[in-house]
């Protein structure tokens, strides 16, 4: 009967040390697949990738980003230009 009993009260704590070890498990798991978390990791594994890409290939994304910049800027580059168009057929240099 004792000897059941031992083996009653090591199996209860293995229960109890394994439920911790879950516990603590669980808490790292929830706190690695928090929207937070898993956020920053996208923004610095984005950032590393940039990075890398930037050290390999400088002058292309170099014209990558002057091509973006001109896209981005097209209506103030053709209001500029249309401006230009007009103060050349008329003569008139005042507003610049």
């Amino acid at each position: 009967m004792t000897e059941h009993r031992g083996e009653i009260v090591l199996a209860e704590e293995r229960s109890r040390n394994a439920r911790q070890q879950f516990m603590a498990t669980l808490g790292t798991v929830k706190n690695r697949l928090s929207p937070g978390t898993i956020a920053q990791d996208a923004m610095e594994s984005a950032a590393d990738g940039a990075k890398s890409l930037v050290r390999r290939r400088p002058l292309a994304v170099a014209a990558a980003a002057g091509a973006l910049g001109l896209l981005l800027s097209r209506r103030l580059i053709r209001r500029k230009v249309a401006q230009r168009k007009i103060e050349h057929a008329t003569g008139d240099d005042t507003s610049r």
